[in-house]
């Protein structure tokens, strides 16, 4: 059995019969049975508890059109030597 991480910040209506869907997984993260926000990944889904319906979310964004200015580039100073 694989490793996944719980989406802990979204439920949703199951598109099929209503109801509440609330425990989602993904295997975008660490893998460590952590819980991440939906935000932090491109891909999670779950069953619904009622009437079995599989519901899978993907981000709509095309990342092969990303390019290096839709990062943002942070960094940190090197402490100076002598100092």
């Amino acid at each position: 059995m694989g490793m996944y991480d719980d989406i802990i910040d979204f439920s949703m209506k199951c598109p099929n019969c209503g109801a509440t869907v609330s425990e989602f997984q993904s295997k975008d993260g660490p893998c460590i049975l952590a819980g991440l926000s939906f935000k932090d990944v491109d891909n999670f889904y779950s069953y619904c508890p009622d009437c079995h319906a599989w519901i899978e979310i993907n981000y709509a964004d095309d990342r092969k059109k990303r390019t290096l200015r839709d990062y943002e580039i942070t960094y940190e100073q090197p402490d100076k030597k002598g100092d």
